[in-house]
């Protein structure tokens, strides 16, 4: 899910705060990047940040010394309380702001994935509620699987047992209707009526 949105999280992002920023799976292969060569290459800092758990700032010096990394800080990337991956921010020079930034990179990250699978899982919710209605219309008691169905149903959330009778309702030409029952009732609201 993270590759899907990387480079657009990552262009964003830059462009907004003014810095590069890089993106990388949990197992710290560059997914997002400023510079499109870096893709594919491992971020050396981002492995110790994944396993720790934790933020991470690396200094000219200390940043010489990994292979693919740049001063700045390295963020772990956490969804469902998994580490998914990490986000780095180059090198600001005041320590506070690179924090700053380095979170609020790392939260719209993190935003973004959860709206992703949320969008995801509620469309694998539709489609699935579409086959069960799909599945009553076409259910043939004499053909048809009765605990299969009811399984189906119990599982989005709906008890398919106990007796029901679909109703259909037409408001075509509501506003005609509504008028007509206004002009005859002028004390009730026609919508009621």
């Amino acid at each position: 899910m993270l590759k899907e949105v990387a480079q657009k999280i990552v262009k964003s992002t830059s462009e907004v705060i003014g810095y590069d920023v890089l993106i990388t799976d949990d197992k710290g292969i560059v997914i997002g990047c400023c510079d499109e060569s870096r893709l594919g290459t491992l971020h050396e800092a981002s492995l110790s940040v994944i396993k720790m758990k934790r933020p991470e700032s690396h200094c000219p010096e200390v940043a010489k010394m990994f292979r693919g990394v740049k001063p700045g800080i390295t963020l772990p990337i956490e969804l469902g309380g998994r580490i998914v991956g990490s986000v780095g921010v180059a090198m600001v020079d005041d320590p506070d702001v690179l924090y700053k930034y380095g979170m609020l990179v790392k939260k719209q990250t993190e935003i973004l994935l959860r709206e992703q699978i949320f969008m995801k899982s509620s469309v694998l919710r539709d489609q699935a509620l579409s086959n069960l209605l799909q599945e009553i219309c076409a259910f043939d008691p004499s053909g048809s699987d009765e605990l299969l169905l009811l399984t189906r149903g119990q599982e989005l959330g709906y008890d398919l047992k106990p007796p029901s009778i679909a109703i259909v309702i037409d408001l075509f030409q509501f506003a005609s209707l509504t008028e007509r029952i206004q002009k005859e009732k002028e004390h009730q609201s026609p919508e009621i009526m």
